[in-house]
């Protein structure tokens, strides 16, 4: 996962610096997660264009990006769907 530096200002909020961002391990994807969340729930625009602008807002980069994620999202739920049950709780039968 990749991080950029201008994060750590709204980071060391949280009292995180830049030696704990740079530590091997999984910390690098929760803050990956973590930017997402701030993208998905403060970002304009579609769920996907605010996922892709992790990546850059830069129309045409984002764009690209964009495409990107949503092919490797949808081989993803193929994957999934080919693997696990699933059931659509918002359906009338899951309901009864």
């Amino acid at each position: 996962m990749q991080f950029n530096t201008t994060y750590l200002a709204d980071l060391a909020k949280y009292g995180i610096t830049a030696s704990h961002v740079e530590r091997a391990g999984c910390y690098a994807f929760d803050l990956a997660a973590w930017r997402l969340r701030v993208h998905i729930r403060n970002d304009k625009g579609d769920l996907w264009t605010k996922a892709s602008n992790y990546h850059s807002y830069t129309p045409h980069l984002n764009a690209a990006y964009r495409a990107d994620l949503m092919q490797k999202a949808a081989k993803w739920a193929q994957w999934l769907d080919a693997r696990f049950v699933t059931y659509d709780v918002t359906s009338q039968l899951a309901q009864q």
